[in-house]
């Protein structure tokens, strides 16, 4: 009985002391958990590392999330969910590199996500940093609301505007990508876009490198990816 007591102690102990490790091997089987991982964690990460680099180290969590505020942090949120994913275990062949005006033309936007296959088999795009087209104000077509404005004008657009905006994720099915497509490359009236045009036209892998940002130490993640 003993034994038995002292192996639950043990147990309870190493998910307290590693519960990242136990984290990674039960949530790759189950996609939504891994999902919400990577952008919560995407988010603290973004969050910790932008205040410091804006110098407003008492910058709030809602006023750093504002369209205004997250412009310019899609590559580091690429960065970090890359890093993610490795340390998830997951291999780097289910990841795809979107930026915007390499896969879509040099008159698409700028920008830069992550389109992520699961072992359940399912696509998923990864924008934690999409509410930046939403931004008012800014809407004439060279201007970086303007995808926002294009997604906004159908009921399909403003779910998916929604739904990246609330979760930073959704399936990425060939409607979706279409619309994705079409909205970043500020073109309604572009060509048809499907999955398989974003996985055939991906950027080249990165050369990425952790680093300890300055003198600062971080939670989650304690370590970054910068471009080599």
């Amino acid at each position: 009985m003993n034994k038995i007591y002292l192996m639950i102690i043990f147990i309870v102990a190493v998910q307290l002391l590693f519960p990242v490790t136990f984290l990674y091997g039960r949530d790759l089987q189950d996609s939504k958990s891994v999902l919400q991982y990577i952008i919560s964690t995407t988010r603290e990460t973004i969050f910790s590392m932008g205040k410091e680099m804006s110098n407003s180290p008492q910058m709030s969590r809602e006023t750093f999330f504002q369209p205004e505020n997250i412009a310019g942090m899609c590559e580091l949120a690429e960065a970090v969910i890359i890093f993610i994913c490795d340390d998830l275990g997951l291999p780097r062949s289910a990841i795809t590199r979107f930026q915007g005006d390499g896969t879509l033309g040099n008159k698409a936007v700028r920008h830069a996500s992550i389109i992520l296959t699961l072992p359940d088999g399912k696509t998923y795009l990864i924008d934690p940093t999409f509410p930046q087209f939403l931004i008012t104000g800014k809407t004439k077509a060279h201007q970086i609301g303007y995808p926002g404005v294009l997604l906004r004008k159908t009921i399909a657009g403003q779910r998916l505007a929604s739904r990246l905006t609330s979760d930073g994720y959704i399936v990425f099915d060939d409607e979706v990508a279409n619309m994705y497509g079409k909205a970043l490359s500020r073109n309604m009236q572009a060509k048809k876009y499907d999955v398989q045009f974003f996985i055939d036209n991906h950027e080249g892998d990165f050369k990425l490198t952790r680093f300890i940002l300055g003198r600062h130490t971080w939670d989650s993640p304690p370590e970054y990816l910068v471009y080599h």
